[in-house]
């Protein structure tokens, strides 16, 4: 109920602000003239397009004493009833005209914002975001939650303002990952990788410690690198760098690649940072894709690098190499 209170205030204020500039650059009596008293009502029509089909009773009472004052401003510009009610009837056609506009412009931008959260993987979102595109806030948040394990839970929190044409669109999503250990989390901001557009099961396969291939590189959140707000930054290996996933492949003894299908299969889920399982031989392997390592590793491997480079940041010394056995790396072959 207060939203719809706040939604008011802001725009009231926003307007009181303006013509208290006027008032300072024009003086008192442009704010008497004709032509400013058309423009507030104006603003005040404008509010009555905007919030009647939605508004719940305390914006209903809001509504009704606008348009007392309305009808005030109506009468200073036209005195004679006439052409009061000509005005009136001229305008009732046109504000339910630009109301349709208005919830035309509502619906496009709600079927554009699902699009492009379907586009990142979030889905089931509907009712929500419905809910807040017609609440006309300058900016909302919707929180998105899933379970991974007992004590693992992945969070996001979607972030929307109002842009240019005051069209809503995606600000930022923040993502954050609770792992098993009790209090530990690691956070990131989709925007922390520019130009890098991520879906949210990328963003989990980040946090989780995995590398994604975008058209920039494979990119690592560094667990050492924090910004200003306790996101971690990322590394980003470019193609100069060597690691080529497809030579990996080639030489891994994989049963099955020759499948072109399969083999299409099994590239793109290490891109998205995957965990895959693969016959070598006789055995079935989980592997996942490490550019730091320029290496196919299997995961519990990788959790120990994680593991070992978390406890060095926590000691504030850099990170030393760790010796692996050479059946722990599966640099060229995996056997």
């Amino acid at each position: 109920m207060e939203k719809g209170l706040i939604r008011f205030e802001q725009e009231q204020n926003q307007w009181k602000e303006w013509t208290l500039r006027v008032k300072s650059e024009f003086g008192d009596e442009t704010l008497k003239s004709a032509q400013f008293q058309k423009e507030y009502l104006r603003h005040l029509e404008g509010l009555e397009i905007k919030y009647r089909a939605n508004a719940n009773k305390f914006e209903q009472l809001e509504l009704n004493i606008l348009r007392a004052k309305r009808r005030e401003i109506e009468k200073q510009l036209y005195p004679r009833m006439i052409f009061r009610l000509a005005y009136r009837l001229l305008r009732s056609r046109e504000m339910r005209r630009e109301g349709k506009i208005h919830n035309l412009h509502l619906d496009i931008n709600y079927d554009g914002l699902i699009a492009a959260l379907a586009k990142k993987g979030f889905t089931g979102l509907e009712k929500q975001l419905s809910m807040h595109v017609k609440s006309n806030q300058p900016e909302f948040r919707i929180p998105v939650s899933f379970q991974i394990n007992e004590s693992s839970e992945m969070k996001y929190e979607l972030r929307f303002c109002k842009g240019k044409n005051d069209a809503y669109e995606i600000q930022d999503i923040k993502a954050t990952l609770k792992g098993d250990q009790k209090g530990a989390k690691l956070s990131m901001l989709y925007s922390s990788i520019p130009n890098v557009d991520l879906t949210m099961k990328q963003v989990y396969n980040l946090l989780a410690g995995r590398a994604i291939e975008k058209s920039e590189g494979w990119v690592m959140l560094d667990i050492n690198d924090r910004d200003a707000e306790g996101n971690l930054k990322t590394k980003v290996f470019n193609k100069e760098y060597g690691f080529s996933v497809e030579k990996l492949l080639e030489q891994s003894g994989i049963k099955g690649i020759d499948d072109l299908s399969k083999r299409k299969e099994i590239l793109q889920s290490l891109r998205e940072g995957d965990i895959i399982k693969v016959r070598v031989g006789k055995e079935i392997k989980a592997i996942e894709a490490n550019p730091l390592h320029k290496s196919l590793e299997k995961p519990e491997v990788v959790l120990a690098k994680r593991q070992a480079d978390l406890e060095a940041a926590r000691r504030e010394v850099k990170p030393q190499a760790k010796v692996l056995e050479e059946k722990e790396v599966l640099k060229v072959k995996i056997a």
